[in-house]
């Protein structure tokens, strides 16, 4: 079955995890916090890039220069840009598994007293393309800073941290941990997402990987030393295994999927 999302894939998204807030309340609370040993100390000797998301307005309110390091773009290019940025860069399959964790954690955090929510850490790695157009696996820290009166996350902070050279794999890992002081993070969630096996052959994937390429069924005849009509067959045959509408829908599926 495909995996597409949509810009109301990504509203409903960014819906899930919104919330309401005084304006003065939350810019208040934010400068006090750059401001505080907590935040100083997490940015000492790090090389994490650091965002902090205001739910109620789904506006960054803080975006360290070290995002430019991780993805290529400058804070002001990921404040203009808010959320979609991320979404626009997030692998395709991450972004609907993300989606289908967080449904997960809110559900898991109302279970939680005001006290252990502050004390929560959601995380998850996910693939991302750079500006440039090279692919980072990277990980996710997101803690809460602060709840609304209706005791939902209010204000977060992501902390990203490159893993590339550490996990290249397709599985997307996620938890959800609350710290437990002299004990350390005690995981209550702790799941993970793999790819679809591809149902294909490997004669199969050779001609859908030159159908994505662009050369038409005469040219992949030639380049595979096949008849047309076997070429036909052949993506008759694919688009029966995919469930695919089309070629193009096939052809996305694929890359979707990474099984080319």
């Amino acid at each position: 079955m495909e995996t597409t999302i949509n810009n109301i894939d990504h509203e409903n998204l960014i819906r899930i995890t919104q919330t309401d807030a005084d304006p003065v309340e939350v810019q208040s609370f934010i400068d006090s916090f750059l401001l505080s040993p907590q935040f100083q100390r997490l940015q000492v000797f790090s090389n994490q890039a650091i965002r902090i998301l205001d739910t109620s307005t789904m506006k960054y309110l803080y975006i360290s220069e070290s995002n430019y390091d991780l993805t290529g773009y400058s804070p002001q290019e990921i404040g203009v840009g808010g959320l979609k940025i991320a979404y626009k860069i997030m692998h395709l399959v991450d972004t609907v598994r993300l989606f289908k964790a967080t449904l997960k954690v809110k559900s898991l955090l109302k279970k939680l007293t005001p006290e252990e929510k502050m004390r929560a850490r959601f995380s998850f790695d996910a693939r991302f393309t750079c500006k440039d157009g090279t692919r980072k696996k990277v990980l996710q820290n997101c803690h809460i800073l602060k709840l609304n009166q209706s005791g939902d996350p209010l204000i977060l902070l992501f902390a990203s941290t490159d893993i590339s050279d550490y996990k290249s794999d397709t599985r997307m890992n996620y938890s959800l941990s609350v710290y437990e002081p002299g004990v350390g993070f005690n995981t209550i969630l702790k799941d993970s997402f793999t790819e679809e096996e591809c149902p294909l052959s490997t004669r199969e994937l050779e001609v859908l990987s030159q159908t994505a390429s662009g050369y038409s069924t005469k040219e992949i005849a030639d380049k595979l030393t096949l008849s047309l009509e076997t070429v036909k067959t052949h993506r008759r045959n694919m688009l029966q295994k995919v469930r695919a509408k089309n070629t193009v829908e096939m052809v996305r599926m694929a890359i979707a999927n990474n099984w080319i």
